[in-house]
């Protein structure tokens, strides 16, 4: 038998039988760890000191001085509800009637041979026990209303209703909301039927989940329609007991009206991500597909004189081939943004180039009215990238004005407007998509056609469009670029109202702006006719698509170069391995099957440690490639790739070298 332990108030004087006392606790298995008081004041210090459940009961002499005992066991009926047990004379009854008026809980007589020590015993183990029993139950009694507030909290919090269904799918509690003392309408619901609230209400299989969740056994999710209407998304769940049978069903059921557009803002986000992914794809795909037309195209030009009626036609294709690319940089801008090589510019000055673009190829129906801060700070950012997001969201202003009446009315208009905005609180702004900084907003205004707020909602994904000749693109451009600087793109519209794209790019920490190259000799410079180089030097290259990779090799040879070429990264490297000459400069892919370009990179480099290595992909430079860049590669090339490209940057590395 276990022995229990007690922890007990002595108040006596200094004839108390301790061994008399312990040798009755031990014929009852109890165990009294006991703290000796002989005056109150000492009673006081102690209770004040230990916490309340420090003792489980206490025992008062009354034997020596009975006045002393009485002021005591008036201590411990006041501070405390620990059972109290008085030892009498029997001499003295009186005392004992006025003592258990008092309020002690019960007493023994001592006895000249210690039988009174059996009895206190027996005593004490009855009463702490039944002490500790109530002290259960009201903490259980309090777990339980914790519990229950708990509930009542987590229920009305609830966006949806919650229900708990008899297997006759009769309502016996609902979560019932209370606003300033009344009741919702959803307290109508206990003691109503499935019948009474959704059309095929009872109907099981399937038409009524709670009814089939009875017939099932099984969790059901469907739809359910409200008698007047309303369409509802409902889960029920049986409830069974230990036989296996359900005696309940508990339902939850989701008002779709009631989702709010934080929600639905992060369903739309989800959907714009994944579209990214499959237009970087795309993208890569397509890129890889024109190079290797632009770079045949190149060679057969080489091949044929200029008179030759297949000249037109070869130039036709490698302008598609220059559009396509065109397109493919729209869903990489979309994808990822295109953030190349920024530099501090001021976003005014691309307007002002912008329009100068733009407003000779205006319909003269439409006008256009610029209201520029000439303080506006300046941005980290590749010019061209914004020219491009500038001009994807005045073209889908030029198209939605041409959509709407006021086009033949001659009354169509875009506003420009640029200003600094420094947020400082954005969480309780109201622009919390943005973190605390400076801005400039660039705000571009339209009164055209308009959107509705399902249009508006999938506006920046690829692909979608509501024009008939559209192909989806300028306005998810505009969402990657924007995204890549680390900004945000607003758009706010109303049908037969107009349309406001609203965009914020972060400032730079240095506003004055370095000198810029004038953009327009920058492009001439650019688009200047390049004479191929040629050399002798051994060049390898890398890439899964066959097509590019066959242009490049026989551009190359013309060019008197010796080309080994490799289908992948495994490829490579065992052609490296066992070439018995030198290999000075390989052209990489990033994404091939097998070994991808990091670890091709890192096995080519083990062998030939001079060797430069080019790195080409049809995705963009900070989706893959920087990283080679950051390990040592010496350049990036972004497909689609001009012939002539190839030719001068393998000459100008390894004259570098």
């Amino acid at each position: 038998m276990s022995l229990t332990i007690y922890k007990v108030i002595v108040f006596s004087g200094s004839g108390f039988d301790v061994l008399g006392f312990r040798r009755a606790l031990k014929k009852s298995t109890i165990h009294c760890e006991m703290v000796f008081i002989d005056n109150v004041e000492d009673l006081d210090i102690l209770i004040e000191k230990e916490t309340e459940d420090a003792f489980d009961a206490a025992i008062i002499d009354y034997e020596h001085d009975s006045t002393l005992a009485a002021g005591a066991a008036q201590i411990l009926i006041s501070d405390t509800d620990l059972p109290i047990f008085g030892i009498f004379s029997p001499e003295h009854p009186e005392i004992i009637s006025k003592e258990l008026a008092e309020g002690i809980n019960n007493y023994v007589i001592r006895s000249t041979k210690g039988e009174h020590f059996d009895i206190l015993s027996t005593l004490i183990r009855i009463n702490v026990s039944t002490k500790s029993e109530l002290g259960k139950y009201d903490r259980f009694r309090e777990q339980i209303a914790n519990l229950k507030r708990e509930q009542h909290a987590l229920l009305n919090s609830s966006l949806t209703l919650i229900s708990y269904h008899q297997p006759d799918t009769r309502i016996l509690w609902s979560n019932a909301y209370e606003e300033e003392g009344e009741v919702s309408s959803y307290d109508y619901l206990a003691g109503r039927y499935c019948k009474e609230i959704w059309k095929n209400g009872g109907v099981p299989n399937g038409k009524c989940p709670i009814a089939t969740a009875v017939e099932t056994g099984e969790s059901v999710e469907a739809e359910v329609t409200t008698l007047d209407g309303y369409t509802m998304l409902q889960r029920s769940y049986p409830v069974k007991n230990e036989e296996g049978k359900v005696v309940g069903v508990m339902a939850s059921t989701l008002d779709m009206s009631a989702v709010s557009p934080a929600q639905e803002a992060m369903r739309t986000a989800a959907r714009i991500q994944a579209s990214a992914t499959l237009a970087g794809g795309i993208a890569h795909k397509f890129n890889n597909l024109m190079a290797g037309v632009m770079g045949n195209v190149s060679l057969a030009l080489q091949d044929i004189d200029e008179r030759h009626p297949a000249t037109q036609l070869l130039y036709e294709i490698e302008q598609a081939a220059h559009v396509a690319g065109e397109l493919s940089e729209q869903l990489l801008a979309f994808a990822r943004g295109g953030k190349y090589l920024p530099k501090r510019i001021n976003f005014n000055q691309v307007i002002t180039e912008a329009l100068q673009t733009h407003s000779r190829r205006l319909p003269e129906k439409i006008s256009l009215e610029h209201q520029l801060d000439r303080q506006l700070w300046s941005i980290d950012a590749n010019q061209a990238q914004m020219g491009l997001l500038l001009s994807q969201i005045f073209n889908n202003a030029v198209e939605a004005i041409e959509a709407s009446e006021r086009f033949e009315e001659g009354s169509g208009k875009i506003v420009i407007r640029t200003s600094n905005e420094h947020i400082v609180d954005s969480a309780s702004s109201q622009k919390p998509w943005l973190r605390d900084g400076k801005y400039i907003c660039v705000a571009i205004e339209d009164n055209g056609c308009g959107m509705s707020p399902e249009t508006r909602q999938k506006i920046f994904e690829p692909f979608f469009t509501t024009k008939k000749k559209g192909r989806g693109l300028g306005l998810a451009g505009a969402y990657g670029i924007v995204r890549s600087h680390e900004g945000h793109i607003f758009v706010d519209s109303e049908k037969e109202t107009g349309t406001t794209v609203t965009v914020h790019l972060p400032a730079s920490n240095v506003e004055e702006l370095p000198i810029e190259a004038d953009a327009a000799s920058a492009r001439e410079e650019a688009y200047k006719p390049v004479e191929l180089a040629r050399g002798t030097e051994t060049v390898l290259v890398v890439d899964d698509e066959a097509m590019l990779r066959k242009a490049v090799k026989r551009l190359l040879e013309r060019l008197g170069y010796t080309v080994f070429e490799a289908s992948s990264g495994d490829e490579a490297v065992s052609m490296a391995r066992e070439s018995d000459r030198p290999i000075h400069i390989t052209l990489l892919d990033m994404i091939m099957p097998g070994l991808d370009g990091m670890d091709t990179y890192r096995q080519l480099k083990d062998l030939y440690p001079e060797m430069e290595i080019i790195v080409m992909s049809g995705y963009d430079r900070e989706t893959y490639a920087d990283a080679l860049l950051d390990a040592g590669a010496a350049a990036f090339l972004q497909k689609p790739i001009p012939m002539d490209r190839f030719a001068s940057e393998i000459r100008r590395l390894l004259d570098k070298k």
